[in-house]
């Protein structure tokens, strides 16, 4: 059995006090290739779900923008640096 897509839906509620709360949630697909490894690829939408919502969450409550540092595009370097290395490693 071959995976063709995989999706992830990440959403966190933010108590504001007073009765009031804030709700953000994104769902993410990705459609994979033949040659792509769903456990780094499911890894990736997760990170990247994860911190849409956090930087959305940061603009209504900065104290949040520190869980959200070092993301470019939505991923954790950490993250993009495996998939650049995946990419490589199935190039060569």
């Amino acid at each position: 059995m071959q995976l063709k897509t995989i999706s992830v839906t990440y959403g966190r509620k933010l108590n504001m006090g007073d009765y009031n709360s804030i709700h953000a949630e994104i769902s993410l697909w990705a459609d994979l290739e033949p040659d792509d490894d769903e456990a780094v690829a499911a890894e990736a939408l997760r990170q990247m779900a994860r911190n849409q919502v956090m930087l959305e969450l940061s603009r209504v409550q900065p104290a949040l923008e520190a869980k959200a540092q070092n993301v470019f595009a939505g991923l954790p370097v950490s993250v993009q640096r495996a998939i650049v290395q995946n990419g490589e490693n199935h190039a060569n």
